[in-house]
């Protein structure tokens, strides 16, 4: 094998996941081409961009992955950024989860890892919340990602600037 082939990677899907992968192999001084149906229609520019390890109450070895994938994604943001020029906006805000009683709060499955708030806290919070909602969890660690307009973008960019090569319609 010559080593131009081994240093090629075909990568099938120009959606959020398959330009990243396309990114880190190409940043590696891999050869990468990109085939896509049609990159604008990719799940990557509809997704709510959500960072939300803790919020979607994940558990186990599912939640220990999250946990680590979120603390890598601000060093791994900043060097699309600079690869790119655009700025990926990512916002580490926190998410509020609102729950009808302590119950149903204390039986979240990250509950642990939030900071409960009270109803006049929830209301603050989230302006015009229904009174239903009685109680609440902040996850500060938890956050989003403007993934339809700067992030898949981005990553466009410097999948460009590092060589990936793109064929669309197959």
């Amino acid at each position: 094998m010559t080593e131009d082939k081994q240093n090629s990677i075909l990568i099938i899907g120009g959606g959020l996941i398959g330009l990243s992968i396309a990114y880190e192999f190409a940043r590696n001084d891999f050869k990468v081409l990109v085939l896509s149906k049609n990159r604008s229609q990719s799940a990557g520019f509809v997704a709510a961009g959500m960072l939300a390890t803790h919020a979607e109450g994940l558990k186990g070895e599912l939640l220990k992955f999250g946990q680590q994938s979120q603390r890598l994604i601000p060093e791994w943001i900043k060097n699309i950024e600079q690869d790119s020029g655009i700025d990926c906006g990512l916002k580490q805000c926190g998410i509020v989860v609102p729950f009808k009683n302590m119950m149903s709060l204390r039986d979240f499955p990250t509950y642990q890892y939030g900071k409960y708030l009270n109803q006049r806290e929830l209301k603050n919070e989230i302006n015009g919340i229904n009174s239903i909602w009685k109680h609440g969890l902040i996850f500060e660690q938890d956050g989003q990602i403007d993934n339809r307009r700067r992030l898949m973008r981005a990553l466009e960019r410097a999948c460009s600037l590092h060589g990936v090569k793109f064929e669309e319609g197959s």
